[in-house]
């Protein structure tokens, strides 16, 4: 409703709204008019990559005077970008958190400094939102996060045996973090493998070669890993894939340490989820460190 309101006082086209991710290396469209897809581009790229890493506003009549727009974009959708009105949107603490772009001043004029101060002046209601949202989705997050915690309580007092007492305690994991498959391989230093003790996955073989695979550099390094693009990186064992017929998109793997500080397993949770159902919802699809401390805490 913000971005509409500002597009229409500046007589603008179309309107976009960029949010830098958790990691703070990417920029991401949670508003697109006229585009299906979100736009998901490097943080230092483009007009919108420009305004987050000076922190100022651009104000450019003809973006293909520049040196520094995306015309990807205007190629793929046939669109002819003009004039662009890109404007940071800060937090309470005075970072910046997104970006919001006019587009196209409407019969082929330049935006104004009328245009810079209204949307300036909208973009304090944009980082209200943003950051009331943030807190909001932190809330929620936690108070589930402590119900699991309760729920495994209650479940570690019971007198299960042991592979069903952690089974429950991997799937309140799996769910905290908004995993799809879950899996917990132990550790086999003699045999070099890794052994398959709970997985979601029917055909998950039974153990893991030591020598190529997320779980196993883990497991060697004694070190959490995230990798949300496994199929561009070479220590993905893809071959899993082709046995399960599961495509892995994000990878969170995390070693379970005895108390000596050895090695007695690796927890491996794929394929981050949104939140919930709504189409609209721009919820993050890719593991951050935050999923990683959770794990370490279950």
């Amino acid at each position: 409703i913000i971005m509409e309101k500002g597009r229409l006082l500046t007589d603008s086209d179309r309107c976009s709204l960029f949010l830098v991710n958790e990691t703070r290396d990417r920029l991401i469209t949670s508003l697109h008019q006229g585009l299906d897809n979100a736009i998901d581009i490097p943080i230092n790229k483009g007009i919108a990559g420009k305004t987050v890493t000076e922190a100022r506003i651009l104000n450019i009549p003809d973006v293909y005077e520049t040196d520094f727009f995306d015309s990807s974009t205007d190629i793929e959708t046939g669109y002819r970008t003009r004039s662009i009105l890109s404007v940071p949107i800060y937090n309470n603490r005075g970072e910046i958190i997104g970006v919001t772009e006019m587009v196209n001043k409407k019969d082929d004029k330049i935006f104004s400094q009328w245009d810079q101060k209204l949307i300036q002046i909208y973009n304090v209601f944009c980082g209200i939102s943003l950051e009331n949202a943030r807190l909001y989705q932190g809330s929620v997050e936690m108070s589930k996060q402590l119900r699991n915690f309760f729920d495994i309580s209650t479940t570690l007092n019971k007198s299960d045996n042991a592979q069903k007492k952690i089974s429950v305690i991997m799937q309140k994991a799996k769910n905290t973090i908004g995993a799809e498959r879950a899996s917990l391989f132990i550790l086999d230093e003699g045999a070099e493998c890794l052994s398959t003790f709970i997985s979601d996955c029917d055909k998950m073989p039974n153990t893991l070669s030591l020598h190529n695979g997320f779980c196993s550099t883990s497991a060697l390094s004694k070190e959490g890993i995230i990798v949300n693009d496994p199929y561009h990186n070479a220590k993905f064992n893809r071959a899993i894939d082709n046995i399960t017929g599961f495509k892995t998109r994000s990878v969170l793997a995390c070693p379970i340490l005895r108390s000596d500080g050895s090695v007695l397993g690796v927890v491996e949770m794929l394929n981050k989820r949104k939140q919930n159902a709504d189409a609209d919802d721009q919820t993050s699809t890719e593991f951050v460190s935050k999923d990683l401390q959770t794990v370490k805490a279950f």
